[in-house]
């Protein structure tokens, strides 16, 4: 599914529900489940400021999990969460660097749409496990255009003549304020090599 929007800066473009298969592997579990229709009054009542597409849409969404704590979905409100990287990686093009696989729903918005001029994508995941469900299905799409390395973006180096256009760390079950720390660490990690560079916060969120 795909929604086309507003290619503007700091505005999303298309949202693509995941279509990773369902499986498990070790604790990590990628799982369909349903959000159910809510009344409208419901919805008004609850929270009247709140605009649409903050809100939940009703349909079959996909959700990764570990240990029963939800590490990512694709929900839209997820995806609307990485609307400033997606834009920012569409328009610099190049080779980008994310930390963090989860479900590929950010790679999916890089590297689907006919038109981008995203080269490569370089991902670091430190799990496994997530690595055996989702990674198969993306490189199986998107080739050599794709590279996913099984390492901690804490401890890995980018090689001495490393560049990327596009550097975006999402690596955290929720954006809270007790990663601030290690959000302030990547950024300085990552800054001679990074063209642009952002990081899943709380202010992900912000209109």
């Amino acid at each position: 599914m795909a929604v086309s929007l507003s290619s503007q800066l700091y505005e999303p473009t298309d949202y693509y529900k995941s279509d990773v298969p369902e499986g498990v592997s070790g604790e990590w579990e990628v799982k369909r489940f349903t959000l159910p229709v809510v009344p409208a009054g419901q919805i008004s009542e609850a929270s009247p400021e709140v605009p649409h597409w903050m809100l939940h849409r009703p349909g079959r969404y996909t959700r990764l999990k570990v240990g029963g704590i939800d590490m990512m979905t694709d929900l839209y409100e997820e995806w609307w969460s990485q609307r400033e990287a997606i834009t920012e990686g569409l328009q610099r093009g190049g080779h980008i660097l994310i930390s963090g696989l989860g479900l590929g729903m950010i790679i999916e918005c890089l590297l689907r749409p006919e038109t981008s001029p995203v080269e490569r994508i370089t991902v670091l995941e430190q799990s496994a496990d997530v690595i055996t469900l989702v990674a198969p299905h993306l490189q199986a799409r998107y080739g050599e255009r794709l590279e996913i390395l099984h390492t901690s973006v804490f401890e890995w180096a980018p090689p001495a003549a490393a560049h990327y256009s596009v550097t975006w760390h999402d690596i955290w079950p929720k954006p809270d304020a007790a990663y601030r720390h290690e959000v302030a660490v990547l950024e300085s990690k990552f800054a001679r090599c990074s063209d642009w560079q952002g990081t899943w916060t709380q202010e992900s969120y912000a209109v």
